[in-house]
C-alpha cells in the first residue's frame, strides 16, 4: 500500500511539472507571436 501510494504521489508530481511546463511554453509562444504582431 505504501509503494503504491508513493507512486501515485510521484505521478501527480511529474503530471503536475508537465503541466507547468506545458503553459509555459504555450506563454512563451503567445508572447513571441504578440511581439511579431
Amino acid at each position: 500500500m505504501n509503494y503504491k501510494n508513493n507512486d501515485r504521489f510521484e505521478y501527480n508530481g511529474s503530471a503536475f511539472i508537465v503541466f507547468i511546463t506545458v503553459i509555459a511554453i504555450a506563454v512563451s509562444l503567445l508572447g513571441i507571436v504578440v511581439s511579431i504582431r
